[in-house]
């Protein structure tokens, strides 16, 4: 064999070995021979030696790969090359338990200062200790008046919205008022929604975002009456929140169950339509005087006046109501 004829030969052999590693090996080497020249083993040419090559799955793999990269849509396995858009199938919605869908209501306190200006030293020392949870404070009697400045009605870590008492309105020039005092940390976009004096009670709503909840607290403080004007103060209380929730700062709240109303309202008869009382015993002497309220339904876990003497004696005759949930 010549020079061209070994050129030509071995040509031959590359192009078959490159073939072949193009391709899934198929032959033992029972399948193949000898090339009678190089001596490599190649495939016999008896067709009834011959094996069927296995499909080649490099497309599949390709239609598998474009499935997991766009979910939602489907291969068109006739031409591979095509995605056809289909609507994709809605994901199940895994149960929730009701009360897992009920805000958490935040930490509240109901204090009747009878002269915060005096008393606002003792309140921030137990804001800074053990009462250092609370988020909403509702305050009444703070006797505060237009000449109390704002460094003078301040509390450390929280701000304060007033409704103080106006002599023109209840012909007196002493006690009353009523405050709000939230959590800074913890409470934002907090606005005034409404606040409202009378001759015997005044009263002061604001909304703000607890959680990414909005949320609107109100606190009322009542004088003492008796009599038929125990009537005349309730539906004054129930006027006022109409007042409140009818308001366009009220719109975007949960009329059902983010609304939290609390003050010394001076007896234990006041009903508030779809609302529940929370406090349970007494909070001057024997008698129940400061309520708490919310229209929520999960509630607080626990509600509790503060009766140790250190607690009593700086407040006076009203113990501290405080009501908190174990999940904050």
């Amino acid at each position: 064999m010549d020079h061209a004829d070994l050129k030509e030969t071995f040509e031959k052999e590359r192009t078959g070995k490159q073939n072949e590693d193009n391709e899934a090996p198929v032959s033992t080497k029972d399948n193949e021979e000898p090339n009678a020249v190089t001596g490599v083993r190649q495939k016999k040419s008896d067709d009834n030696l011959k094996k069927k090559l296995p499909e080649d799955d490099t497309d599949q793999k390709a239609v598998e790969d474009i499935t997991d990269k766009f979910a939602g849509l489907a291969v068109d396995t006739d031409s591979q090359s095509t995605l056809q858009a289909t609507p994709p199938s809605p994901d199940r919605v895994p149960a929730v338990p009701p009360q897992d869908s009920v805000p958490i209501v935040p930490n509240a306190l109901v204090v009747n200062a009878r002269s915060l200006n005096k008393n606002k030293s003792f309140l921030q020392r137990r804001l800074d200790d053990d009462l250092n949870r609370a988020h909403v404070i509702l305050v009444s009697e703070t006797w505060y008046k237009d000449k109390h400045t704002e460094i003078e009605r301040s509390i450390n870590r929280y701000n304060g919205f007033f409704e103080d008492r106006k002599k023109d309105v209840t012909g007196k020039s002493k006690s009353g008022g009523a405050a709000i005092y939230l959590s800074a940390a913890d409470c934002s976009e907090a606005t005034y929604v409404y606040k409202e004096s009378s001759p015997h009670s005044e009263a002061i709503g604001v909304t703000f975002v607890f959680r990414g909840v909005v949320w609107l607290a109100m606190c009322i403080y009542s004088v003492n009456a008796t009599g038929a004007n125990k009537e005349v103060r309730t539906n004054w209380n129930n006027k006022f929140i109409q007042w409140v929730l009818a308001s366009e700062g009220a719109k975007d709240i949960d009329l059902e169950q983010t609304i939290i109303v609390g003050g010394d309202l001076n007896h234990s008869e006041v009903t508030l339509p779809g609302f529940t009382n929370y406090v349970t015993t007494r909070t001057r002497g024997n008698a129940m005087l400061d309520l708490l309220y919310t229209n929520n339904a999960r509630g607080w876990d626990s509600v509790n006046t503060l009766e140790d003497e250190e607690t009593h004696r700086p407040i006076l005759d009203h113990l501290i109501v405080w009501a908190f949930s174990q999940d904050i």
